[in-house]
This record gives C-alpha cells, sequence and structure tokens, in this order.
C-alpha cells in the first residue's frame, strides 16, 4: 500500500509542562518532528531535543500564523499535521499517520476533542505541503482560506485519527488578556470572518465586559447572515449560547440573542439547553420540559462528528436538572422526586469541571 511520509509540527513558547506528553503521543505515529520555538524561558527547547524533535526559531511578532508558516518551510515531507504542545494523539491511535492519508487529497480533518467530557468534531490538521498552502490570521490561524482559493476547490478528506486538547481547563483570565488584542485586530482587518467576533465575544465574557460581548455576538450574527455557509451559521450561534447563558446568570431575559442563534444553527443541542433554561426561568416550563426530555433522549455517542463539539453534560446532568425543576415546577412533584432519586448520583458536579457550551476552532 502506497504511503506517505508525515511531519509533526508545532509552534511552542513555554510549554515545559505539557510538551513531552505531547511528543511522546506522536512517537511512531509521524516520521519527523519539527519544533519551531517562539522565545521560550524555561526548558522546552531541551525537551524537545531529548525527544529527537528537529527545533527551529521564529522570533514573536504577534503573529500564529506567520509562525506556523516558518514551521511548514522547515518541513521535509509531502504532508504535515500541525498540533499543539497541549495536545495529544488520544490513546487507541497506534496506526502511522501515513497510512490514513489518500494520495489525491490536498489536506485532511481529524476528530478533535477539545475539552474533558466533550465529544468530537472534524478539524483540518493534517495538510499536503505546498506552496499555496499557508495559515492565514494572526490568531486562531487556519489553512481554510487557502484550501477554498485553490482553483477547482481543494479535496479534503477525513481521517480517523483523533487528537485530545488539554488548554481549556483551569483559570483562563490570563490566556483571555494575551488574545483580546489580537482579536480585536483580526476582527478589524476581517470583519467577515464570523469566528472572530465568536471568539471575541468569549473573550469578553471571559473578562467581564458584557456590553462589548453583547456587541460582539451582534457582529457575528450578521456577519453569519452575509457569508451564509455553514460553520458561519455554527460560529455565531456558538457567539449567541455564550451570551444568552451569561445573560441568564446575571437575571437576564436572553430571547432575542437565543433565536438569532436558532436561526442560523436551528440544531445546536447547547443552544436549546440554554432555550430550555430560558423558559424555565421567563417562559412557559412544559416547553423546558419537552426540551430538556428530548435533549436526555440524545445518545451523545451517536453523534456524527460535524463542525461543532457538545459537552456530553448538556445531553445528561444538564438537561436532567432542567427537566426536574421543569416538573416541580407544572407542580409533578411525584415525576420530579421519582426522577431525582433514580438519577441522584449523575447530578454530582462532573470532575472535569467544564462549562456547558460547544466548541468549535478556526
Amino acid at each position: 500500500m502506497q504511503t506517505t511520509p508525515v511531519t509533526g509540527l508545532l509552534i511552542v513558547r513555554n510549554e515545559e509542562a505539557h510538551l513531552g506528553n505531547c511528543l511522546n503521543s506522536l512517537a511512531g505515529l509521524v516520521d519527523d518532528v519539527v519544533v519551531v520555538d517562539t522565545g521560550s524561558t524555561d526548558n522546552t527547547i531541551a525537551i524537545a531535543r531529548r525527544a529527537g524533535a528537529r527545533t527551529g526559531h521564529f522570533a514573536w511578532i504577534n503573529d500564529f500564523a506567520a509562525a506556523r508558516n516558518h514551521a511548514i518551510g522547515l518541513c521535509g515531507t509531502p504532508w504535515a499535521l500541525y498540533i499543539d504542545a497541549d495536545e495529544r494523539i488520544a490513546p487507541g491511535c497506534c496506526e502511522p499517520i501515513r497510512r490514513l492519508i489518500d494520495p489525491q487529497w490536498m489536506a485532511a480533518d481529524i476528530l478533535l476533542r477539545p475539552k474533558a467530557n466533550y465529544t468530537r468534531y472534524r478539524l483540518t490538521r493534517l495538510f499536503r505541503i505546498d506552496p499555496r498552502i499557508r495559515f492565514h490570521g494572526a490568531i486562531h490561524e487556519t489553512l481554510q482560506y487557502a484550501l477554498a482559493a485553490i482553483s477547482g476547490g481543494a479535496a479534503v478528506g477525513l481521517t480517523a485519527l483523533e487528537i485530545d486538547h488539554f488548554g481549556y481547563e483551569g483559570d483562563l483570565s490570563r490566556k483571555h488578556q494575551r488574545n483580546l488584542p489580537l482579536l480585536e485586530r483580526c476582527a478589524a482587518e476581517f470583519p467577515d470572518r464570523v469566528f472572530y467576533w465568536f471568539h471575541l465575544t468569549e473573550t469578553l465574557l471571559g473578562l467581564g465586559r458584557y456590553a462589548e460581548a453583547h456587541a460582539a455576538s451582534l457582529r457575528a450574527v450578521e456577519a453569519a447572515r452575509r457569508d451564509q455557509a455553514a460553520k458561519s451559521g455554527v460560529d455565531a450561534a456558538l457567539a449567541c449560547q455564550m451570551l444568552a447563558s451569561s445573560m441568564l446568570d446575571r437575571g437576564l431575559d436572553p430571547q432575542s440573542i437565543i433565536n438569532d442563534g436558532l436561526e442560523l444553527h436551528p440544531g445546536n443541542h447547547g443552544l436549546l439547553l440554554t432555550l430550555a433554561s430560558r423558559e424555565l426561568r421567563f417562559g412557559v416550563a412544559a416547553r423546558s420540559l419537552a426540551i430538556a426530555k428530548a435533549l436526555r433522549a440524545i445518545d451523545p455517542d451517536s453523534l456524527q462528528p460535524g463542525l461543532v463539539a457538545y459537552d456530553r453534560d448538556v445531553f445528561g446532568r444538564y438537561a436532567l436538572e432542567v427537566e426536574i425543576a421543569s416538573l416541580s415546577r407544572l407542580g409533578r412533584m411525584r415525576e420530579a422526586a421519582m426522577l431525582l432519586t433514580a438519577n441522584a448520583g449523575r447530578l454530582k458536579p462532573a470532575s472535569a469541571g467544564v462549562p456547558p457550551h460547544g466548541a468549535d476552532e478556526g
């Protein structure tokens, strides 16, 4: 069988806590590893060299795409997999990546789990080394626009390769502070790229700047309506859901922003859960009950990986809490008590502790 050698490409800075595990997960699956450092002051480079990776340096210029494109220039194989230091090839993926690639493809998707307890979604991480294929975007850099610009369209396949991300747990305030200037710059430069407005919404909410987050989510909706691409609708719906959840937490009715999100992505399960929570507080409990029951009937393992990942608790603990509260509000106390008793163990906080929303990447 024809195979295609693959290089694992990383850009890093002060990643001594994560890099070793990432490189260990690549061992035996890729044919080469290139680690480009953008200014580490810890043991990152030593860890990379001990693992047998080739290393390079790129002076940081506040541009993730520029750093990744520099790394491409160091690649000596026909294909590359880009991966971050806080990611791992999932356990169980033991086949060399070279065997997963169809030589007719220009790029290929992998299945990414963005947070603990989440489902997976598709993301283009494998790509052919070709001068036309380069990253775009100072932050949340993507190959999407380069692949779309290739004459006749680029063939993007799907592999069974699974990657797990570990970088979204804990306090993200420092990351939000770092990302905000880059996001503001990119949103101003590329106002039609919905993902920037989505992530700007998330970042501003994380920093407690609610009015600005509301404005950013509305820009996401406006841009998605102009674009009408499926991914743009998904990104805008995620921005709406994040804002709506924040509004509920602050005692505000988010009906309008929920309507906007569901118009653009009607099947967004996370947004439907937020709608159920809204109905329970401000609307009709019978509607919140119906939505919660429908969500609990979904097996997250049966979902086909698409453009968005979901917290599994959307279909479990969170929906269950809404269902029990809705039954209580409707005066159906016996049913609520029986459901509570039968599921007492499931209502304990998840050990991973992640916020109830979907996720995707640029």
